[in-house]
């Protein structure tokens, strides 16, 4: 008995943080990041173009700036219909790969 008590206080890993979702039917695709801020982008229909931002530890009432302690750097991906995909990168992600083939070169 004592066992299974100890096993409700474990908590669940969480799935969903860091993970991209993209709902096709309704036009959107949101993201939860490990730290629990939300980002949900709508790219058709009426609500196109709008983009919600929920900041955890942000509530009505408090001043308390949502803070982030680990930052991680944007990344855009083309996906065509058939599936294929494309990153789109930026100059300094292009350094620091060629930096590091160059790198690899040398051992």
């Amino acid at each position: 008995d004592d066992d299974e008590s100890d096993d409700e206080a474990k908590s669940e890993p969480d799935t969903a943080a860091g993970a991209y979702r993209f709902d096709c039917v309704a036009g959107s695709m949101s993201l939860e990041d490990p730290e629990y801020n939300i980002f949900k982008a709508h790219l058709c229909g009426k609500q196109a173009g709008d983009v919600e931002v929920e900041l955890a530890g942000v509530s009505a009432g408090v001043k308390a700036e949502a803070v982030v302690n680990s930052p991680v750097a944007p990344r855009c991906f083309c996906i065509g219909r058939d599936g294929s995909a494309v990153e789109l990168l930026r100059d300094s992600d292009v350094a620091d790969l060629t930096r590091d083939v160059e790198a690899r070169k040398v051992l």
